[in-house]
């Protein structure tokens, strides 16, 4: 279930429609076949064929898992992206009314009012899932409002000095996991829970990049909870644990595709504790570069280089009704009032950023006072 939220992230940055269009029927296969496992309460259930993942050294999960419905719900989510761009907007629509239909029937069925989070599964009742309920909030399968406080149960419950444990209460392994502690970096950012983030990142893979006798230079499979590593036979250089590469870029630096190929983009940066933040992603039409730092005095400044062919928004870090904005020397934001120039067609405020929308490449510097 992890081919199809891949397929579509992969057409998200490269805007390859042919290659979507040749995967698509694997995608179509799938979800039947995830449909063919959904029992009388609308939740998917797995079995010991099939009931399996990252933590293949807990064995197999039966029963209405919450993290396994978690990702069908993603497969579904993004199986109706899928098919509304490569045509089919009648099975976009089949795929979103089940996806809608799940969200409900977990909710209504694996998330426990007394714990405050989602239970593993419908047979493991009363723990805290780290991977179920990062999922849940990451997803948007959690209703609006309910990320701080799931988050927070997360922190209590599972997090030590070197990062959390995947369970409590199960008997499962309490091997720490970066594979899953990156789902809940990125949930965390989502959520706009920058400092909890960043306190995930440092835990978690900020001994993996210090010098010392288990340094490789990439990151590891996974790690005891003292921060050793459990055995010989552990990756230390583990894909599967880069969570954070994602993550910084497309939320600490902020820079994410909107339209297939970037054809279309977003730079919305999240500080967190941070001072200032350079790199850039590659698109089919050259590099997106983002500059961005800050001063204690609240000023804000952004440099992107939008990439030729492309438009987009930027999203500046900036409340109040005093906040005034300037794009390549020219006023465009003064005291919630938007003035037309330097290529900013429209803008608006949610309180927390001003978002400028772009119409055309080039060179764009913001000044937010």
């Amino acid at each position: 279930m992890y081919f199809t939220p891949d397929l579509a992230d992969y057409y998200r940055a490269t805007g390859d429609l042919a290659f979507a269009r040749q995967e698509f029927p694997i995608v179509q296969r799938e979800l039947a076949w995830n449909a063919s496992r959904v029992n009388s309460l609308g939740l998917l259930v797995t079995d010991t064929s099939d009931g399996q993942d990252w933590d293949w050294y807990d064995g197999i999960k039966t029963g209405a898992v919450t993290e396994y419905n978690a990702l069908y719900y993603l497969n579904l989510i993004e199986g109706a992206y899928l098919a509304r761009e490569t045509g089919q907007a009648d099975l976009a629509t089949q795929y979103t009314n089940k996806a809608a239909a799940l969200r409900t029937a977990i909710n209504t069925n694996l998330f426990n009012s007394r714990t405050g989070v989602y239970d593993l599964s419908d047979k493991v009742r009363g723990t805290v899932a780290q991977d179920a309920n990062a999922d849940a909030v990451l997803f948007g399968v959690a209703p609006a409002g309910a990320g701080p406080g799931i988050l927070a149960k997360l922190k209590s419950a599972l997090w030590g000095t070197h990062g959390p444990r995947p369970f409590t209460g199960t008997g499962y392994s309490t091997l720490i996991s970066p594979f899953v502690s990156g789902y809940e970096l990125r949930a965390r950012l989502a959520a706009g829970d920058d400092t909890g983030a960043m306190q995930l990142l440092s835990d978690v893979w900020g001994q993996m990049v210090t010098p010392g006798p288990d340094f490789t230079g990439a990151m590891w499979e996974n790690l005891n909870s003292d921060g050793s590593i459990q055995k010989g036979s552990t990756s230390l250089a583990h894909g599967w644990s880069s969570g954070p590469t994602s993550a910084l870029t497309g939320y600490v630096l902020g820079a994410r595709p909107v339209g297939a190929g970037y054809a279309t983009w977003i730079v919305q940066p999240q500080p967190g504790s941070l001072s200032w933040t350079v790199g850039q992603v590659p698109t089919p039409h050259g590099p997106l570069a983002v500059k961005w730092g800050r001063a204690s005095g609240g000023e804000f400044d952004v440099d992107v280089t939008a990439p030729d062919g492309t438009s987009g928004a930027i999203a500046v870090p900036a409340s109040g009704p005093n906040t005034a904005i300037t794009v390549n020397g020219t006023t465009v934001w003064d005291h919630g009032t938007f003035s037309a120039g330097a290529g900013v067609t429209s803008a608006d405020s949610d309180g927390s950023y001003v978002y400028l929308s772009v119409s055309a490449s080039g060179d764009y510097r913001v000044a937010a006072r």
